[in-house]
């Protein structure tokens, strides 16, 4: 399944649970219609054996797909009068695709802003990355 075709991708929750957290498996063909679309087909990303040479068990998901992803994320859980403003993530590890991860986003609420910070854990609790992102009220 597509992350565009799960129930909740594009909808706002009724109400969310904090921390909100989800289970995400990146297939190998979600890989392939990344690559084709960001125009990012470096072979790590694609081909099994180019990852191996490179001294990883199977191919690794673009920064930029969960970069998109976790943007694409935010914005469903955010209130309709706040936009993002800042948005960073530190990798620690590689994603790898098909494999089984956890993220959690965290939300604090300050007058007029929402601060969001997260993580990504692979199944054997290894860190991949940590995000943090501020929204702010809509101009």
């Amino acid at each position: 399944m597509r992350c565009w075709e799960r129930d909740n991708f594009y909808s706002k929750p009724m109400k969310t649970q904090w921390p909100y957290r989800e289970k995400i498996s990146v297939p190998q063909e979600e890989l392939n219609l990344f690559a084709w679309a960001s125009g990012d087909h470096n072979p790590i990303h694609l081909q099994e054996s180019v990852a191996r040479q490179k001294s990883f068990p199977k191919t690794i998901v673009h920064g930029m797909y969960f970069y998109s992803y976790l943007y694409v994320k935010l914005e469903s859980l955010l209130s309709s009068d706040l936009e993002i403003v800042t948005f960073q993530i530190k990798f620690s590890a590689p994603v790898l695709s098909a494999e089984s991860y956890f993220l959690e986003i965290g939300r604090e609420t300050q007058e007029s802003e929402e601060i969001f910070s997260g993580t990504l854990f692979s199944s054997q609790e290894e860190l991949c990355f940590r995000f943090e992102a501020e929204a702010t009220l809509s101009k």
